[in-house]
């Protein structure tokens, strides 16, 4: 069910409250809830038609939160007092940054933070605000962060045990604002963390990365990273700490403009083979590996396919898969319109790629469009 009421000021406040009526008398039969846009509404008018949610397992909510409650969220929170099902919560609040205070306010409309396996927030949030919805939210398996701001006060914060996460995304709306993500991790307890994503990245804390896996020793095997200008060698230290990784993402986050260049010097770390274990040096069980085909810090040469060719032919060896994934293939160059010497220069390492693929290499490249430029009669 979904309940939208953007406009709703406008609207025939008759009109308006019987459709309200309606509707929040139904929830308790859904078992997934959204609203969106409920400023303005006239609660007081519906508050004694709400039902609770009795079934309800998945709630969206995109409201602005006032400093004051107005009424909307002491309304609201009949749907999940008492709701013994709800486990997934994705909070887009209307608001400049989700405070403590906003979070401790749920927490005393008796929201069951305890009980949530999923959470999504896509808000900014204070970093209190941060480790304080952790510590109320034991159970996640799956917790996905947009932006967490503000200074990392050491003598306050404590660790936050989170015996059941799975997957963790951490983003930043602006990359090179405090804290980074890799300080975050340093007091998080995450055992059985598998994927970890950290997108728009602005700087490396190699010490507290090792003290988040120091404290906890998660297996993780799926890794998206996006350090913002971040270098072969930050890059390499990163990955020299995670053995069994089998996928990694370093495409970089969508909406930025901030392109960290994957140079000769990771290639040529990513290709190294011990020779003793009989396997790679580094992520020996990766399985697949995606980057935009503009973090290439030099196309005019063949370092990153013959980094690709030497593990695809090791893995076909070792009676193991590898797969690709090169996207953005012209988001920086437009093939179509380069001299002939430009166009083979940025099209090296691709033209490369594409013989391999030829060879049973398991590669998708997105987009595909360029080729008719490249094929193009002048």
């Amino acid at each position: 069910m979904t309940f939208v009421a953007d406009g709703s000021s406008g609207a025939d406040t008759r009109l308006v409250v019987e459709a309200g009526k309606l509707f929040f008398g139904a929830v308790k039969r859904a078992k997934s809830l959204a609203m969106h846009g409920m400023e303005g509404f006239p609660w007081k008018e519906i508050e004694a038609d709400i039902r609770s949610g009795e079934m309800l397992e998945t709630l969206s909510l995109d409201l602005k939160l006032p400093d004051n409650d107005d009424g909307a969220i002491s309304a609201i929170s009949k749907i999940w007092s008492p709701s013994t099902s709800l486990r997934n919560f994705t909070w887009g609040a209307n608001v400049e940054t989700v405070s403590q205070e906003h979070v401790e306010h749920f927490k005393g409309l008796s929201f069951p933070f305890q009980a949530l396996t999923f959470l999504e927030l896509n808000a900014e949030i204070e970093v209190q605000a941060f480790y304080y919805i952790l510590s109320l939210t034991p159970s996640l398996v799956t917790a996905k962060f947009d932006s967490v701001e503000g200074e990392l006060d050491y003598e306050v914060i404590e660790d936050v045990k989170l015996s059941d996460l799975r997957e963790l995304t951490l983003d930043s709306r602006a990359a090179f604002s405090p804290p980074s993500a890799t300080q975050l991790l340093e007091f998080i307890i995450a055992p059985s963390l598998t994927t970890l994503s950290l997108m728009n990245d602005g700087e490396w804390f190699p010490e507290a990365f090792q003290t988040f896996l120091q404290k906890a020793s998660p297996r993780i095997e799926h890794l998206r990273l996006h350090m913002v200008d971040s270098t072969d060698d930050e890059k390499i230290e990163c990955l020299k700490l995670l053995p069994f990784l089998r996928s990694l993402d370093l495409r970089v986050a969508n909406g930025t403009d901030d392109w960290p260049d994957i140079g000769s010097v990771f290639c040529c770390a990513m290709q190294e083979w011990n020779a003793s274990t009989h396997a790679f040096s580094i992520c020996p069980e990766l399985e697949k590996l995606a980057i935009d085909y503009d973090e290439l810090g030099c196309t005019s040469s063949t370092v990153f396919a013959d980094m690709v060719e030497a593990r695809w032919r090791r893995s076909l060896e070792a009676g193991k898969a590898f797969k690709l994934e090169l996207m953005n293939t012209i988001l920086r160059q437009n093939v179509g319109e380069e001299t002939p010497m430009e166009k083979h220069e940025v099209l090296t390492e691709i033209i490369r790629i594409l013989v391999l693929k030829n060879s049973g290499l398991d590669v998708t490249v997105e987009p595909n469009n360029w080729l008719l430029k490249l094929f193009r009669v002048s």
